[in-house]
């Protein structure tokens, strides 16, 4: 037997009981399973991945600002004052030759804690989206399609804003991606629109799948079981 399932006014959706119930065995066993244990944690882990590198770019910039205070000093002043500032491990992350001659160079701080700014802007847009998307897939894990939708829409301005940033910043820029391997320059601009590209197919594809659950399948199920009720009684 075929149950009808009208939408809106006009359009009709045929599908029959078995149909219904493949459905929902792919929703279950599949689907669902798939965005629990693989893509919830995968962009939370990358969030977290992001997370760190900014926190690590910002602890860079804090180090930069304080050489910068002390450069303009007096010989025997400034190597008082970065012997202090040498007692902080934030510092080890610079060459021996930077910390002794090279941040002297003139313009070489500015130019450097402005690139490490654009990187930590640039992050900070991955994170918001990251924690967008995670939301995103929670949703769809729950069938809730109107929330789906609503941060979904959100998420979309959200990468345009990452889009035109990685346009005009991916020179000298790198993206790990595909198992951690590294992208660089133009070729990580290409992969990150194209990662963009997947998550715009992936999710409006999922946001589809769960209308129809909801909309077409769980009624279709319920009629067949009532009517399957009907038949035994």
């Amino acid at each position: 037997m075929v149950f009808c399932v009208y939408i809106g006014s006009n359009k009709q959706a045929n599908m029959n009981y078995r149909q219904a119930l493949k459905k929902k065995v792919v929703m279950e066993k599949t689907m669902r399973p798939r965005i629990k244990d693989y893509l919830i944690p995968e962009h939370t882990r990358i969030n977290n991945d992001n997370i760190v590198r900014m926190n690590e770019n910002k602890e860079e910039v804090r180090c930069l600002n304080a050489l910068m205070e002390i450069r303009d000093k007096p010989p025997i002043e400034r190597k008082e004052m970065l012997a202090g500032l040498l007692k902080d491990k934030a510092f080890h992350v610079f060459t021996t030759a930077f910390l002794e001659i090279g941040y002297l160079d003139d313009g070489l701080l500015e130019l450097i804690i402005e690139n490490q700014n654009t990187t930590i802007n640039g992050l900070t847009l991955a994170i918001k989206q990251s924690k967008k998307e995670i939301i995103i897939l929670s949703y769809v894990y729950n069938c809730d399609v109107e929330n789906a939708e609503k941060h979904y829409e959100g998420w979309k301005k959200m990468s345009y804003m990452s889009q035109e940033w990685w346009e005009e910043n991916h020179e000298g820029k790198g993206l790990l991606f595909d198992e951690n391997k590294q992208h660089l320059d133009e070729d990580a601009y290409l992969v990150f629109m194209n990662r963009e590209k997947v998550l715009y197919e992936t999710f409006a594809s999922g946001i589809r799948v769960i209308r129809e659950y909801n909309n077409i399948v769980k009624p279709i199920l319920k009629a067949g079981r009532r009517m399957n009720k009907r038949n035994r009684g």
